[in-house]
């Protein structure tokens, strides 16, 4: 027989369970990460004397978003796992293809989340835990390891801080990185003055 259009408000439900799904998954995996670092970071840091739990705590936050990146593969795959078990728990999928709904119809409003999902990571979260990453390693290196990194690697390229004490300091940019001579490509240089104000 001729196959049932999936309702708008259907489509609407199905994709509010396979969110909250898979949101509660990333905040448990986020939990258990997070805890496990928090350990890590004190244990680096029992030997040092100045360094409070406050600090531990502000130097996991900041390398949470880096890790909620990490973990959205496996939010998604438990995620969905969650929604699809509780949906056939309540007959709900059953009841959906009794009624002659596909499997691929009562999956769309999932895989536009997902979809929806991955972009909005690429788009807005990445840059967001880009920039709360570097900022990690800066407050990692002037607790942890006595030195504030001046290096940063990412996959747009190399950022280098010059920092001169009577003049302020330089960020240097360069997206490419010659391997047999080490020389930059198209190299850009932000100079900013001893207030920390653009020049």
């Amino acid at each position: 027989g001729a196959r049932m259009r999936l309702p708008l408000t259907l489509s609407v439900y199905i994709g509010r369970h396979f969110l909250q799904a898979i949101l509660l998954a990333m905040f448990g995996l986020l939990m258990i990460t997070m805890l496990i670092d928090i350990v890590e970071l004190l244990r680096r840091a029992s030997g040092k004397e100045d360094v409070a739990f406050s600090i531990i705590l502000r130097l996991s936050l900041l390398k949470m978003p880096s890790m909620a990146e990490q973990m959205v593969p496996y939010a998604v795959l438990v995620g969905s796992m969650l929604a699809l078990t509780r949906l056939t728990r309540t007959q709900e999928l059953v009841v959906a293809r009794a009624a002659g709904i596909s499997v691929w119809q009562f999956l769309s409003p999932a895989l536009m989340v997902v979809l929806a999902l991955g972009v909005f990571m690429t788009t807005v979260f990445n840059p967001i835990a880009a920039a709360l990453l570097l900022r990690f390693e800066y407050v990692e290196g002037k607790y942890l390891t006595g030195r504030p990194s001046l290096l940063a690697i990412s996959s747009s390229g190399l950022w280098l801080r010059q920092i001169e004490s009577d003049r302020g300091e330089h960020i240097i940019y360069s997206p490419r990185i010659s391997q047999n001579d080490m020389s930059f490509a198209n190299v850009i240089i932000f100079t900013f003055d001893k207030a920390k104000k653009f020049t």
